[in-house]
């Protein structure tokens, strides 16, 4: 289902790049959720604990048993942007750097379902409720999780943070790969660039170089930290 979920975020912002891709957890943390928004009212929640909702009136949606069933998993896409009021475009849209992100994450997590270790991708959201202590930043939440060791060097990682730090902290664009809750890679989908111990690099030139190739951007993305 965390596989599939992504496929579906990544699937709809790759053929609407106006929406926005965010992890929350309402209901004081009782959902799990890839939350898209986009201009106009509603939004659709992913969640991974239940089921996806359109809101504000089809909270309920669609099931992931229905989802997954679906002879062409595309429908799940179509049904969803129909339920939206977003139907689909003519032609899709230009690869950018934030839908290619995406794709790679998706590409990333599905090569991984069956492996023996849990595998998982969250956004560094200080803009989640935060109980018992001052509100996180994104350079918190990295250094909670781990993650703020995997930059090639300490002037990369704190020019990057206060990069970061000017961002909308809802949407601030920054995930990390976790490998059994250990962090691995940090992605800054709005840039499309990949940070480890063994560099930073942009994914959007080798996925151009290769003829298009997703798989040939998450290897050259995160080849060095996936199995």
């Amino acid at each position: 289902m965390l596989a599939h979920s992504w496929w579906l975020a990544a699937e709809i912002v790759r053929r609407h790049p106006g929406v926005s891709l965010t992890e929350t957890h309402p209901c004081d943390g009782m959902y799990d959720c890839l939350t898209l928004h986009g201009r106009g009212p509603g939004y659709v929640d992913l969640n991974r604990e239940g089921r996806i909702h359109v809101h504000p009136e089809l909270i309920g949606f669609m099931t992931w048993a229905r989802a997954l069933e679906m002879p062409d998993p595309h429908d799940a896409v179509v049904a969803i942007e129909a339920a939206w009021g977003r139907p689909g475009p003519q032609k899709a849209p230009r690869t950018t750097a934030t839908t290619l992100t995406y794709r790679v994450v998706a590409r990333a997590l599905g090569m991984l379902v069956n492996h023996r270790d849990d595998w998982d991708v969250r956004m560094a959201n200080p803009g989640q409720p935060y109980y018992g202590g001052p509100e996180p930043t994104v350079a918190t939440w990295l250094a909670s999780a781990g993650a703020d060791r995997l930059f090639p060097s300490d002037a990369i990682r704190d020019g990057v943070l206060r990069a970061w730090a000017t961002r909308n902290p809802i949407d601030s664009g920054v995930w990390a790969v976790l490998r059994e809750e250990e962090a691995l890679a940090v992605l800054d989908a709005h840039e499309g660039i990949a940070y480890t111990r063994t560099g930073a690099v942009p994914m959007l030139p080798a996925y151009r170089l290769s003829g298009r190739s997703v798989t040939a951007a998450m290897v050259a993305g995160l080849g060095s930290v996936l199995p």
